[in-house]
């Protein structure tokens, strides 16, 4: 969604840090806001470096339903959305 030079981009998942500022930054908006947890949960989603260091949130089952590098790709397509909807 858009609002002159705001986005506001809906995820269906608890983003990592590292995914969350990499989308800001990539936004082509002044301002991007993500709201996590939206429309649906298919739980933790980290970065790839995350996922080579384990820990509960990456491991596959109920908290994270996400192979790895998923979250880079949905990155990846939102920015791409982003673009289209150009500031």
């Amino acid at each position: 969604m858009r609002r002159g030079d705001t986005a506001i981009v809906a995820v269906r998942a608890e983003f990592f840090t590292k995914l969350g500022r990499d989308l800001k930054n990539r936004s082509p908006f002044r301002y991007t806001y993500i709201a996590e947890l939206a429309n649906d949960w298919i739980g933790y989603l980290p970065d790839l470096d995350a996922h080579k260091l384990g820990g509960y949130q990456v491991w596959t089952g109920y908290h994270s339903y996400a192979e790895p590098g998923t979250g880079e790709r949905i990155v990846d397509e939102v920015v791409k959305l982003l673009k289209e909807l150009g500031p």
